[in-house]
């Protein structure tokens, strides 16, 4: 678990979690990394970050909710 001191700013250990999470997410369903939809995960996995969730299984079901749009 993370110490949250200031959620604007992020570590490395921080950075690779978030990066795992949108490489796993991007990847299930094809979604090219370069896409108003890649930018659209990535932005729902800090906002969910930030808002307090710390683990992988957390990050990736909470970008998901922010999607609906989309399907696995």
């Amino acid at each position: 678990m993370r110490d949250a001191v200031d959620p604007s700013i992020l570590s490395s250990i921080d950075l690779n979690l978030l990066q795992e999470c949108l490489d796993q997410i991007l990847q299930n369903r094809g979604i090219p990394r370069a896409s108003q939809q890649g930018d659209a995960i990535a932005k729902a996995l800090i906002a969910a970050f930030q808002g307090g969730a710390n683990d992988k299984d957390a990050l990736i079901r909470l970008a998901d909710l922010t999607e609906p749009d989309m399907k696995v």
